[in-house]
Order: structure tokens, then sequence, then C-alpha cells
């Protein structure tokens, strides 16, 4: 069966879940994240997206990914 069914039905849905949260958490301790100078646009529509541009219909988010220095 698919995760689809949810936790109950999927032995490792619950154990997909945890990995994911430790990648993003590793990621998040190892990286800084910060937006860029260009302009965000959100498009309302059905699904609401940032673009970078007003007649844009591309999703896009641009971000400046660094590494993190503890000093």
């Amino acid at each position: 069966m698919t995760f689809v069914g949810g936790g109950r039905s999927c032995v490792g849905f619950s154990f997909s879940q945890l990995e994911m949260r430790v990648v993003l958490a590793s990621l998040l301790m190892n990286f800084t994240f910060e937006l860029s100078e260009k302009p965000i646009h959100w498009n309302i529509s059905a699904i609401t997206f940032p673009s970078t541009g007003k007649d844009s219909l591309k999703p896009e988010m641009w971000l400046k990914v660094g590494r993190y220095n503890a000093e």
C-alpha cells in the first residue's frame, strides 16, 4: 500500500516522516537562508505561489544559501 492511506495503512509512513524531519533539521543547523534582492510578487489564484515578477507565471523564490559558521 502507498502513503496515501495514511499512517495506519503503511508501516513505513511514520519512519519516512521522521527521516524527513531529521534531514530538514540537519540542513537548518548547518546552513543559513536569506531572501535575495529580487522583489517577490505573490500570485493569487487557485494555488498561491511566489514569483519574481508580476507578469511571471513561473513559481520561483530565490534564496541565498550559505554555510553556517559557529564562532
